[in-house]
């Protein structure tokens, strides 16, 4: 019995988590000026990419607990931060391959179009 109710907490927990990924990727996604299939495309892998790799070592250093409403929390911003990591991954790119990732994006001369 005991381990019948762990099992259903488990996954009653992997289900908040994966409804907290999804909606921060439908946040991200129409927050966007694009809103193109390969945006969405880069918005799912990015937001995968952090939500399995970097929110757990998050969690683990802070010692917060993986079922607490902050560590939920981390996991639906995880969609938004992984679109400013990728900003941060195309300044520091070089320029071809930053020219390159633009255009398969669709985001050519958007810094500049205030």
């Amino acid at each position: 019995m005991t381990n019948d109710t762990s099992r259903i907490l488990q996954f009653y927990q992997e289900i908040q988590v994966t409804v907290a990924v999804l909606f921060g990727m439908f946040v991200q996604f129409f927050l966007g000026d694009r809103r193109g299939l390969k945006v969405a495309f880069t918005v799912v892998v990015s937001s995968l990419f952090v939500a399995l790799f970097i929110v757990p070592a998050i969690i683990e250093v802070a010692g917060l607990k993986p079922d607490s409403k902050v560590a939920i929390a981390f996991y639906a911003l995880s969609a938004v931060i992984s679109i400013e990591m990728l900003a941060v991954i195309l300044k520091v790119l070089p320029e071809a391959i930053r020219i390159r990732t633009k255009r398969f994006l669709g985001v050519e001369g958007v810094e500049n179009a205030n």
